[in-house]
């Protein structure tokens, strides 16, 4: 949209057969809906709740606080939280805060801070958590954020995405909801361009040539002056690129991390969890982590937000399977239920997880290739980003990536 609006002809493919990626809304005609990718919306996220504006699209309020926390059999709210865990949550933040602020922009020119690049999150945690309870607690709040297990995270790569957050006060993560769905972005998104995308155009090559570029999919090629790549880095790995791409970009493809990310519908005859005195999030020890009411459609639906091993533990069963983890906490709901779904984000074939991460080492070792041009091949997406993980990075790499390839 951005390109024609700066006078550029645009040809659209996509290898799926619906546009989106991993902002896909389910509805059905029995009252279902739900978002099966990208959700929230922060409070600071300036892009997307400009352009939701722009077309005319509300967003809803969405209470999510205070938190359920179901921890070893006991069920009590956030405001109960133990005074260790919230002392030690703030120590956390203050500690991050420190050291974020100490860091130059972008997060890869700090060339001399490998003995942050080098550490895990989970490290960081540890060195601050005073009790099993504040382990439990600062752990399900990272991990549930960063859509992956805090060992696997690079503490550099965090701070850097924690720079995002000094300006904040409180309330603005997950403050916001598209009633309705983020499925109406992406109508609008689409009615508002006049390319209109070529479906089930798996890419597989790009040749680059004196006067364009090549691309290959299969069983049909298009030539362009140029070419946008918004694919997910494991998806960009398998792309084969002639001449070859430098050396430091294969790696990065390949060496980013990608969250194991799976979400787990339950639709119910009724709002059980409004009797049992669930208020906004849950958050649990059980493996499904973290819960909250759908709020598309009109069917009383949960979701549920799974991370890490237990994604992966989760993602090889049953929606029914998981329930029964839930049962555990609160019996009354398989009397409930009606039929579920799982949305395992690992194993879509045009996605390769939930979302990017930088791994410990990935930030000084090649995150910096993942937005670098390379002959006439540029790339976005909200794994070449400052807000890499949201909705918001994604448009700040469509800006970024139009001045690149338009020259100003």
């Amino acid at each position: 949209m951005l390109l024609e609006e700066q006078g550029a002809n645009v040809d659209l493919y996509e290898a799926r057969q619906r546009v989106g990626g991993r902002v896909h809304t389910v509805r059905d005609a029995h009252g279902l809906g739900y978002e099966a990718g990208g959700e929230w919306i922060d409070a600071d996220h300036s892009r997307v709740l400009g352009i939701l504006k722009r077309f005319g699209i509300p967003v809803v309020a969405t209470p999510n606080k205070p938190y359920t926390l179901s921890v070893a059999g006991s069920r009590i709210a956030e405001t109960q939280l133990w005074p260790e865990a919230k002392a030690d949550m703030d120590r956390l933040d203050a500690e991050a805060r420190r050291l974020a602020e100490g860091l130059k922009d972008p997060v890869w020119s700090n060339r001399d801070r490998t003995d942050l690049d080098e550490r895990n999150l989970a490290e960081f945690m540890g060195s601050i958590a005073t009790s099993d309870h504040s382990r439990w607690w600062l752990r399900a709040n990272l991990r549930s954020d960063e859509g992956e297990d805090p060992e696997r995270i690079g503490l550099l790569g965090w701070l850097g995405g924690y720079r995002n957050y000094l300006n904040r006060t409180d309330g603005e993560a997950s403050a916001f909801r598209v009633d309705g769905g983020l499925r109406l972005l992406i109508q609008a998104l689409s009615r508002a361009t006049k390319a209109q995308p070529q479906f089930d155009r798996l890419l597989q090559g790009i040749r680059t040539l004196n006067d364009g570029v090549e691309l290959q999919f299969s069983g049909a090629t298009a030539k362009a002056d140029k070419v946008l790549l918004t694919l997910p880095p494991p998806c960009l790995a398998k792309v084969d690129f002639d001449p070859a791409l430098e050396v430091g970009a294969y790696r990065a493809f390949r060496q980013c991390g990608m969250t194991r990310t799976v979400k787990i519908v339950w639709q119910f005859k009724r709002a059980w969890w409004v009797d049992e005195g669930m208020t906004g999030f849950l958050m649990s020890d059980a493996p499904f982590q973290q819960v909250w009411p759908a709020h598309v459609g009109d069917a009383p639906s949960l979701v549920a937000y799974v991370n890490g091993d237990d994604a992966d533990a989760l993602r090889k069963g049953t929606p029914e399977s998981a329930l029964k983890l839930l049962a555990a906490q609160f019996p009354a709901v398989e009397a409930e239920y009606e039929r579920g779904w799982i949305h395992d984000w690992v194993r879509d074939p045009y996605a390769g997880g939930g979302f990017a991460y930088a791994p410990p080492g990935y930030v000084l070792g090649g995150k910096a290739w993942l937005s670098r041009a390379q002959y006439r091949i540029h790339f976005a997406g909200e794994h070449t980003a400052k807000w890499n993980g949201f909705l918001e990075g994604a448009l700040e790499s469509a800006e970024r990536v139009v001045w690149e390839i338009l020259g100003q």
